[in-house]
């Protein structure tokens, strides 16, 4: 395989990879840079949080500090016998 084939495989992967989590809608993904800020933000952290990639991205913790709070689990109902 040459170079420049592989170089284009690798790209193709990695356009793959990207198009599945910008899909994703069960889960929110997102990621971090070293700094702290938001730098991606898919279609399943914007259902889940409620904020759109172009409000969040370049946001830290501390800018929106209610994104980070965990839901309250909810008690299990009882089931009747």
């Amino acid at each position: 395989m040459t170079p420049e084939i592989a170089a284009g495989t690798r790209r193709q992967r990695e356009q793959q990879f990207r198009l599945l989590v910008e899909n994703v809608l069960e889960y929110a993904i997102f990621m971090l840079d070293p700094e702290g800020h938001i730098v991606s933000w898919n279609a399943g952290a914007e259902r889940i949080k409620g904020y759109t990639a172009d409000e969040i991205i370049g946001t830290t913790k501390g800018d929106k500090p209610a994104l980070w709070a965990l839901p309250k689990r909810q008690s299990p109902t009882p089931v009747a016998h």
